[in-house]
């Protein structure tokens, strides 16, 4: 911007108006510099004012300004006086309208763990950065931490705000291992977490439930004072010797394939004291566990040499006093 003195001591102002309304003002963006000149008649020197600004370099007829950041029209006013001739100009008056746009980001930001916010900025703008390295008109937050978005707007002016997201744990709690109901009994589900609100499969909504149903799955949906929740669920078995046998496999083929390579009995990991014998065609035992049957089963081997195909019979005592269960395995190689 330029301020012109057209002769020693008569001044006038070129590029800045004189009046104020109506006028289009040169703009300025708070906070930012900028250099200002007038002509300079020889042997000419300069006073400078300035409103709303510091002046943090001076050459006599041209300063640089430092903004502050109050929006509005600020003043700077120019004296003139040469010594020469002894004349003093009457004083040059320029108008600046220093624009200092804000925005602000949402604040207290919390999400459950696993869920997604879309941050943006609502406010009309030229261009957006954010922290991520995004330029899009919003980012989808899942981890906690500062986000910042840099926001240029129409005026060329800048302004940033940031915020931080907090990321919260979602209740953690347990129903137990799945587990085998007989008949007449019944189990106490307690996930043994306090929180807002508990949802049961059966519509209950106690802390606790009674469960006696024998063979389905039970879950639980917990939900704290921010709105995280979790799920567990539960499958219950009848302990009836004609469901446990269904759940016994029939044949396996350890040929290393990875695939069906073991017997696995995955229910008696509910029975820790259970005992497992396995015997050929002629009586003889090729393998026992008198408890903590393996959970990768059985490989098909006895005493460490792998068997021939054949059928094999099995016997398993659950050691909760119901009578052993008994059947066949075929062993396919």
């Amino acid at each position: 911007m330029k301020l012109w003195f057209t002769s020693i001591c008569l001044v006038y102002l070129l590029f800045l108006s004189h009046g104020i309304a109506g006028q289009n003002l040169p703009l300025a963006c708070g906070g930012s510099k900028a250099k200002y000149t007038v002509k300079n008649p020889p042997g000419s020197f300069f006073q400078w004012e300035v409103a709303g600004g510091a002046i943090i370099k001076n050459d006599n007829n041209s300063v640089d300004i430092q903004w502050d950041k109050n929006e509005g029209i600020h003043l700077i006013t120019v004296n003139q006086y040469n010594p020469l001739s002894g004349c003093k100009a009457n004083p040059v008056y320029g108008y600046v309208m220093v624009s200092v746009p804000t925005f602000s980001l949402d604040k207290d930001i919390s999400i459950c763990d696993g869920k997604i916010f879309t941050l943006k900025a609502n406010v009309t703008y030229k261009s957006i950065l954010w922290s991520t390295g995004s330029t899009a008109s919003s980012v989808q937050i899942s981890k906690p931490g500062y986000y910042k978005a840099s926001v240029t707007f129409d005026d060329g002016c800048k302004a940033q705000d940031s915020t931080y997201v907090a990321v919260i744990p979602n209740p953690v709690f347990s129903l137990g291992r799945d587990t085998t109901i007989c008949d007449g009994e019944s189990i106490t589900l307690d996930p043994k977490t306090n929180v807002a609100s508990y949802v049961w499969s059966t519509g209950e909504t106690t802390p606790t439930i009674q469960v006696n149903l024998r063979t389905g799955m039970v879950w639980a949906r917990l939900t704290d004072d921010h709105g995280c929740s979790s799920i567990d669920t539960l499958l219950i078995t009848s302990c009836s010797q004609n469901a446990l046998k269904k759940l016994v496999p029939n044949a396996f083929t350890p040929n290393n394939d990875n695939d069906n390579d073991t017997w696995r009995i995955d229910i008696l990991v509910n029975y820790p004291d259970a005992s497992v014998a396995i015997y050929n065609r002629w009586g003889q035992s090729v393998y026992k566990t008198d408890r903590n049957y393996p959970s990768q089963g059985w490989d098909g081997t006895s005493n460490g040499r792998a068997l021939p195909m054949d059928t094999y019979f099995y016997v398993i005592d659950l050691k909760d006093g119901s009578k052993p269960i008994m059947g066949s395995i075929n062993l396919i190689r």
